[in-house]
């Protein structure tokens, strides 16, 4: 049994997911992970954006049907990886999508003082 099970039974009674085309950053793992769980639960399709995904991740995008849930391998630092994303939506689910949960961090390297 998932360890996210507590999470899943959560809905979003305030917006409803039905039907829609959610893209989720950082889906691979955590929380973004248990997010994309709920909108497959709620009938969102979602496209699974991140670097990679953990194995238990891969797991669930593996036992869905290509018309629930995609991954794309998407680094929020470049543009065109991100305009990616709706071109796979319009491919995959045949339109732009309609929720984005922008949940990926994005971490500058630490320089030590006086490096430049």
């Amino acid at each position: 049994m998932s360890r996210f099970v507590h999470v899943s039974k959560m809905a979003f009674p305030d917006f409803p997911v039905v039907g829609k085309i959610a893209v989720i950053t950082g889906a691979g793992s955590g929380i973004n992970l248990a997010f994309a769980r709920i909108c497959i639960q709620q009938g969102a399709k979602v496209i699974f954006a991140d670097l990679k995904l953990t194995p238990e991740a891969s797991t669930f995008v593996d036992s869905l049907s290509p018309k629930e849930a995609v991954f794309v391998k998407c680094d929020v630092m470049k543009r065109d990886n991100l305009e990616n994303l709706v071109v796979v939506s319009e491919k995959e689910f045949g339109d732009v999508p309609d929720v984005w949960i922008a949940g990926a961090g994005v971490f500058e390297p630490v320089r030590p003082p006086n490096s430049d």
